[in-house]
């Protein structure tokens, strides 16, 4: 019996004395006052999940990136109209009459636009301070 006592003492100083010697925080439980770490293999499975991750996140961008440049090469072309270019008068006469009505309505726009610009930068501000007979109040 002694010997069986001895060895549970020695075994449990022995585990007390092993986890005495660990840093990391304190456990909560109220009743065990043991330091808490994790395993060594819990965080090489942390580590391996991380790298499946990232291998499928990298995966997924490639296989899309391809999945666009496919759909990208089936569009059509974009064809861009080439400018006519006139080659009688009925077309000349027709460019000059609307040339003129044309040339008017820009420098109407452009007088408009000079227009609202000043008013935009050169505004009046009114007084209100002083009455109308031009005394303060």
């Amino acid at each position: 019996d002694k010997v069986k006592q001895m060895s549970k003492k020695a075994l449990i100083q022995g585990l007390t004395k092993s986890t005495l010697g660990l840093d990391g925080p304190l456990s909560l439980g109220p009743s065990v006052p043991s330091p808490v770490r994790d395993s060594p293999l819990l965080l090489q499975q942390v580590k391996d999940m991380r790298a499946a991750v990232s291998s499928l996140q990298t995966t997924k961008a490639r296989l899309q990136g391809q999945d666009l440049r496919e759909r990208l090469a089936k569009l059509k072309p974009i064809k861009i109209p080439k400018k006519t270019i006139g080659n009688g008068k009925e077309k000349e006469d027709k460019g000059k009459e609307s040339g003129s009505e044309l040339g008017d309505l820009v420098k109407r726009c452009n007088a408009a636009r000079s227009d609202l610009f000043s008013l935009l930068c050169c505004q009046e501000v009114v007084d209100i301070t002083k009455s109308k007979d031009g005394q303060s109040k």
